[in-house]
């Protein structure tokens, strides 16, 4: 009985690390002068590779949380993406999920 008990178990934890690293998108929003969103090279970075039509959907590759510049300010979620072979990040107020 213990053995079988540890291989339901054994299973069950494969099973909910694999839900839980699932595969995260976000899809580009649309508003904006051009209905685009800019692909930064570094997250709060002002510079641009290229802009991303609205309604594309893309994988997020990581995520990176940005500290509130002030206490007027709210923290903002960058999401590293990959787009025409170019990796870099968009703001969270581009996007949806």
């Amino acid at each position: 009985m213990k053995s079988l008990l540890k291989g339901f178990f054994t299973v069950f934890l494969l099973a909910f690390s694999m839900t839980a690293a699932a595969i995260q998108y976000v899809v580009i929003e649309q508003g904006g002068s051009d209905n685009s969103a800019p692909l930064r090279k570094t997250p709060n970075g002002v510079s641009s590779m290229t802009r991303i039509q609205a309604g594309i959907k893309l994988e997020v590759i990581s995520e990176y949380v940005s500290p509130r510049p002030s206490k007027y300010m709210p923290a903002v979620t960058w999401y590293e993406v990959e787009y025409n072979g170019l990796t870099g990040w968009i703001s969270e107020y581009v996007t949806v999920r």
